[in-house]
C-alpha cells in the first residue's frame, strides 16, 4: 500500500515538474520560486520534495523553495494573495477560484485529465 502511494505521488509530482522545462530561464541571483504543497504531503515525504525542488531549479535556472503549512487553506490564501508563484492543489480548490488561479498542469490517469483519490 506505501509502495503504491508512493509511485501515485511521484506521478503527481512529474506532471507539475515537467512543466518546468519549458519555464523561461531567470538567472541565479534573483529570489527562489516559492511552490506550496498542502497537508496532504507527508512528514517524510519531506525528501522527494527536496530533490524535486532541486530538479525544477536546475531546468528553470532559478531556486526553488518549497512552502509546506499545516492546513490545506493556509496554502490557498497565500496562492490567491500572490504570496506562492505556484501551489499544487486538488481540482475542487481550482474549480472554486478558477477566476484567481491559473491551471499549470492536470494529473492523468488511464490517458486522461482525471483524478483518482
Amino acid at each position: 500500500m506505501i509502495d503504491r502511494a508512493r509511485r501515485a505521488f511521484g506521478s503527481k509530482l512529474l506532471a507539475l515538474g515537467s512543466l518546468a522545462l519549458t519555464a523561461p530561464t531567470h538567472a541565479q541571483t534573483e529570489a527562489p520560486l516559492s511552490f506550496g504543497v498542502t497537508p496532504v504531503v507527508l512528514d517524510e515525504q519531506v525528501g522527494v520534495l527536496v530533490r524535486w525542488a532541486d530538479w525544477i531549479g536546475a531546468r528553470v535556472g532559478r531556486p526553488v523553495a518549497m512552502v509546506q503549512r499545516a492546513r490545506y487553506r493556509e496554502i490557498v490564501d497565500l496562492l490567491l494573495r500572490g504570496r506562492l508563484d505556484f501551489a499544487w492543489i486538488c481540482g475542487y480548490t481550482y474549480v472554486q477560484h478558477q477566476d484567481g488561479l491559473e491551471l499549470l498542469a492536470v494529473p492523468r490517469w488511464h490517458g486522461e485529465p482525471l483524478y483518482r483519490s
